[in-house]
């Protein structure tokens, strides 16, 4: 239920989404580009925040399989 009225408090439409201080992130669906979103949202960055992660987009569907391709938006087809 909190999830559920979050998401409508939000506008949240689908998933991923990552929302920031109030805020809906466009980082983008790799772990690199989270990071860079939350880091973002400080005023005086952790040092957490110089690490460089996994940047490989995540490909569509469920599970987790490495894309190589470049990110796409998500469609219902």
């Amino acid at each position: 239920a909190a999830d559920s009225a979050l998401s409508n408090k939000y506008g949240v439409q689908g998933s991923p989404s990552l929302i920031i201080n109030g805020a809906e992130s466009s980082a983008g669906r790799n772990a690199q580009s989270y990071l860079d979103g939350i880091c973002a949202a400080f005023t005086t960055s952790p040092t957490e925040c110089t690490k460089k992660i996994d940047s490989t987009n995540p490909s569509p569907g469920f599970g987790y399989t490495a894309s190589t391709g470049a990110a796409t938006a998500a469609s219902c087809g």
